[in-house]
């Protein structure tokens, strides 16, 4: 994974990929901690930043961004807050807990093709993009802190592509905003809970996905690559092999016959946040009242032309035209793909 210059601070991207992974090789020598930093302010450095950066100096630069976004935000209050956000975006995008891998490893599922992005992107219920991001990174703090609390534990995700579309991310009415939204929380995720995954099923993916991972996957370095799986409909061999059947939902060709969303690791979250509602604290309120727009929307522009899925979208809807989607290519044209997957 890519360590970067020591002399200058990760320059900011809003792909929907960035900051997973890249097989480029690090400029400097960036193996020492750096001298001006505040052990007493900051700790030790958390062994997953090291271990996702293979880099002293540039762990130390994310941890502390991770830190003092954790105090700005009062993260570490989050799991004990109130949660007025958790119903809406469970009801408008799928996203559950289901028991466990082979490993041992707790398994998370997500089915965008099936997400009310207009209800989310509306926001008909008064909820900001920023509550959006914000309720990720509550599922994400309960079960690193209450469902698995070993320090160095990961999570098998598998994302379920029915129903995507390529007009999702380029062309459709929502579009923009989607991968807006999609762009901050998978940035958020990224850059604060690095060495979380210990394996990740994209399944069902559409031909104008697996076109994408060709052009992104001479970028990602080995490592990471094999811990990612793209497959379209016949995944199930492969997905078995880490998950036993037994624990696979009938949806996704296994034999447990739990209703979707309904697992016992779902119904204790469901649980958990209801019982906040009488005993939590009030939510936490940002300075200004909260954001009503996406944390990465005033970089967009400038990322386009850095190369980011903006512009590989370009490419990819022209792909899908051409094979007879309805997505509409979008003007800029794009640019070399150069940083996926880092931290993965």
């Amino acid at each position: 994974m890519a360590a970067l210059e020591a002399s200058k601070p990760a320059k900011k991207s809003s792909s929907i990929f960035s900051g997973f992974g890249s097989s480029k090789k690090k400029a400097v020598d960036d193996s020492v901690l750096p001298a001006d930093y505040d052990q007493e302010k900051y700790g030790e450095i958390n062994v997953r930043f090291i271990k996702g950066t293979k880099s002293l100096g540039e762990a130390a630069r994310r941890w502390i961004a991770t830190c003092d976004w954790r105090e700005q935000n009062d993260i570490d209050n989050l799991r004990l807050s109130k949660q007025p956000c958790f119903n809406f975006v469970k009801s408008n995008y799928p996203h559950y807990i289901h028991k466990q891998a082979r490993n041992g490893m707790y398994c998370y599922y997500e089915r965008p093709g099936l997400a009310d992005f207009g209800n989310l992107i509306t926001n008909q219920e008064g909820h900001t993009p920023a509550d959006i991001v914000r309720h990720y990174s509550f599922i994400t703090e309960y079960i690193w802190e209450v469902l698995d609390t070993e320090p160095e534990a990961k999570m098998v995700s598998i994302w379920d592509c029915t129903g995507v579309k390529m007009s999702d991310l380029s062309g459709g009415p929502y579009a923009s905003r989607t991968r807006n939204l999609m762009k901050a929380t998978m940035a958020t995720m990224q850059q604060h809970y690095p060495e979380r995954s210990g394996k990740l099923f994209i399944v069902n993916a559409p031909s104008w996905f697996t076109n994408l991972w060709r052009m992104i996957s001479p970028h990602i370095d080995p490592a990471t690559k094999v811990k990612i799986s793209i497959l379209g409909k016949n995944y199930h061999t492969e997905l078995f092999e880490f998950i036993d059947p037994a624990n696979v939902p009938v949806e996704f060709g296994g034999t447990d016959e739990t209703p979707f969303g309904e697992s016992p690791q779902e119904v204790a979250l469901r649980e958990y946040v209801a019982d906040l509602e009488t005993n939590g604290k009030e939510p936490f309120t940002p300075s200004g009242g909260g954001a009503n727009q996406f944390p990465e929307e005033e970089a967009a522009e400038e990322a386009a032309s850095e190369g980011d899925v903006d512009g590989v979208a370009d490419d990819l809807a022209k792909l899908a035209t051409e094979e007879g989607g309805a997505a509409e290519p979008a003007p800029k044209a794009a640019a070399p793909p150069q940083q996926y997957f880092a931290g993965y």
